[in-house]
């Protein structure tokens, strides 16, 4: 009887079921070669080639990825709160002396600026009548906007403790787009103005000779990390005394087993 009835079932399956089962076997292998593939991706991508993972341990360490996912963003909030407290403290000071610094550094063509929230500049350009982005003014203009809020910050953010005013401003190249005019400017700011009044010393680097040197203390000119002119005599090294012979170049010259090579 049970035979019977199987032979029956069998009889009962069409042309039409059997491809529908082929088509599905098809489907299901193709589908188990992708995550092959895939499992063999991640495998080589995780560096877990081979390795048998346990749900248990790889669970506590998921936990724990996202327990330091949460502390990272944290922290960022934390950062970001913090930065934002600091500039809103610090910026109405780092204005208050940009407009008194971007006149003597624009020979008295240029008196106000804002900071935007989104960091952008704006000056008062008077023949416009009006506030416009720095990005809208010549370059030279645009350095001396950068340059006046870098040193009004650098200003605000003194320590006003006794004893604690650092003694020195560092200005590396600052002249390296201004022109004669604007570098004179910039020679009154440091030696006379605001900034003079401010530093014990200003150190100014420069590889052009805009800068006039009468208007400071000392000067010192190098040559191949030489001393070779200075203000006064014992500046200046003896050129056949290797004991005084300086090094401030050694690093960067080209020895002949590194030749020098162009850039593209």
């Amino acid at each position: 009887m049970a035979l019977s009835a199987a032979i029956s079932a069998w009889n009962e399956v069409n042309i039409a079921d059997t491809e529908s089962l082929r088509r599905e076997s098809e489907s299901t292998h193709d589908r188990r070669v992708q995550i092959e593939h895939e499992q063999a991706r991640l495998e080589n991508e995780l560096g877990i080639d081979g390795a048998l993972l346990g749900l248990q341990a790889e669970e506590e360490a998921l936990a724990q990825a996202a327990r330091d996912i949460k502390v990272r963003r944290r922290a960022t909030q934390i950062l970001a709160t913090a930065r934002h407290n600091i500039v809103a403290k610090v910026m109405p000071f780092t204005m208050q002396h940009m407009r008194r610094i971007l006149p003597a550094l624009t020979m008295d063509r240029y008196h106000d600026a804002q900071l935007q929230q989104d960091n952008t500049l704006l000056v008062w350009d008077e023949r416009a009548g009006a506030m416009k982005s720095k990005n809208l003014f010549s370059g030279g203009a645009k350095d001396q906007f950068s340059l006046s809020l870098r040193l009004a910050f650098a200003m605000a953010t003194l320590p006003t403790e006794r004893g604690t005013q650092p003694g020195f401003l560092f200005l590396d190249e600052p002249l390296s787009s201004f022109d004669s005019e604007r570098a004179e400017a910039l020679l009154y700011l440091l030696t006379q103005g605001d900034i003079a009044n401010a530093f014990d010393q200003i150190f100014v680097v420069s590889h052009t000779k805009t800068m006039a040197a009468e208007g400071f203390h000392y000067h010192i000119v190098m040559d191949q990390g030489r001393i070779s002119e200075g203000t006064s005599p014992e500046l200046i090294l003896p050129s056949d005394d290797d004991a005084f012979q300086l090094d401030l170049l050694a690093a960067a010259q080209p020895t002949a087993e590194e030749p020098i090579e162009d850039a593209d």
